[in-house]
């Protein structure tokens, strides 16, 4: 993304909601021209298209992945539910089925196995406590992509400019 919406994650939209240290985070990403900062998001603004970039310490962060995956996997049992009630709901699974299993693939926490430990003058990626292989193979992956595209030099050029 050429110029990312850039948030901030807070309990508030407002300028002076968050933690001191959110606070203090918010000054500086204000001051930076550089950054297409867009101020405070809240949690239910995360997973649409407001935002591109969502900013937090490393206690929220965990927190809020932990949560997202919980609620994505309690719909998930939900909607399965929904679809064995009845026959008439298991043919419209049928129907459905491709479309879910897509959505299904595209959410596996286990295709993207982790993310950019950002801080640190090499790549990092951080996988979740609880990877298996296929998760720590995918971390792998993230991980020679972006060794591969040089993407810890390009931010650090972003803050040298």
């Amino acid at each position: 993304i050429e110029n990312p919406r850039c948030g901030l994650v807070a309990n508030g939209s407002e300028e002076g909601k968050g933690s001191p240290l959110g606070k203090e985070a918010y000054k500086l990403l204000k001051e930076d021209e550089k950054i297409n900062f867009i101020g405070n998001v809240e949690g239910n603004q995360i997973l649409t298209d407001y935002t591109d970039v969502a900013v937090c310490d490393g206690f929220t962060g965990n927190v809020l992945l932990k949560t997202t995956e919980g609620v994505a996997k309690g719909m998930g049992n939900e909607i399965k539910k929904a679809f064995k009630r009845n026959i008439f709901s298991k043919i419209g699974y049928l129907f459905a089925q491709k479309g879910f299993k897509e959505f299904t693939s595209k959410m596996n926490p286990k295709k993207t196995g982790g993310a950019l430990l950002i801080g640190v003058n090499w790549v990092a990626v951080k996988a979740h406590g609880n990877s298996d292989g296929e998760s720590f193979e995918s971390a792998l992956n993230v991980a020679y992509k972006l060794a591969a595209n040089k993407v810890v030099e390009k931010i650090k050029e972003g803050f040298v400019k």
